[in-house]
């Protein structure tokens, strides 16, 4: 009887870079497949969130992710950022918060929250500058109409004080008028009724009309 030749059996590959450059590219493309085979069967029997990365030595860039690499990698990004929320713990996040995606919706919504509080408080600030000038006018006017023949001395006094700031007030505006050249034209004052009429009156000599009133001047 021959004895048939013992076989060697599967024998270990040693791990080792490839220096041939078309053998290690067709290593890459092989295992690329398998090791994206291998997340996508993890994926699938145990439920898990997966996301896979590989660039060739060329540089190019591979990726698998379930349910897709973009969310991988914002809960990876936000297990960092936030270490102690669920995504670091491992507990179940399809629907949490601490994604990058859902931080920054969550602050874009505090400042507009804030914004819409600044809108209100400024318009609170207007409505109370309004009232406020609004009671401080009656109060003007109280003041204006009062007989100041029946008002004691601090009445009087703050009266007093009142009338300097409507003064201090036009003394401003007019200020503002002139230099914005709105204050309007200045007109000569009406001369008397005598005078008026008899310059309206038909003269035949002018000048004998003018010396008269020169004299009369001198």
């Amino acid at each position: 009887m021959v004895k048939g030749q013992s076989s060697k059996g599967r024998q270990k590959i040693e791990i080792k870079a490839i220096q041939n450059e078309e053998a290690r590219q067709v290593c890459f493309s092989k295992r690329r497949q398998g090791l994206f085979k291998k997340a996508s069967e993890l994926s699938i029997l145990c439920g898990a969130i997966v996301g896979t990365i590989v660039f060739s030595p060329a540089g190019r860039s591979f990726s698998f992710g379930h349910p897709s690499i973009d969310e991988v990698i914002s809960r990876f990004l936000s297990s960092v950022v936030n270490p102690n929320g669920p995504a670091a713990s491992g507990g179940p996040n399809h629907d949490n918060g601490g994604s990058v995606t859902d931080t920054v919706n969550t602050l874009n919504m505090e400042v507009l929250g804030l914004e819409q509080s600044l809108e209100s408080e400024k318009q609170r600030k207007e409505r109370l500058q309004e009232a406020t000038e609004k009671e401080m006018g009656g109060r003007m006017m109280q003041w204006l109409n009062a007989n100041v023949f029946e008002l004691g001395l601090d009445e009087l006094l703050e009266f007093e004080k009142k009338l300097e700031e409507i003064q201090a007030i036009v003394k401003e505006q007019i200020n503002e008028v002139l230099v914005q050249g709105r204050h309007p034209p200045r007109f000569l004052p009406q001369p008397p009724m005598d005078i008026a009429s008899t310059s309206q009156s038909a003269d035949p000599n002018p000048m004998a009309s003018t010396a008269p009133n020169a004299l009369a001047a001198n």
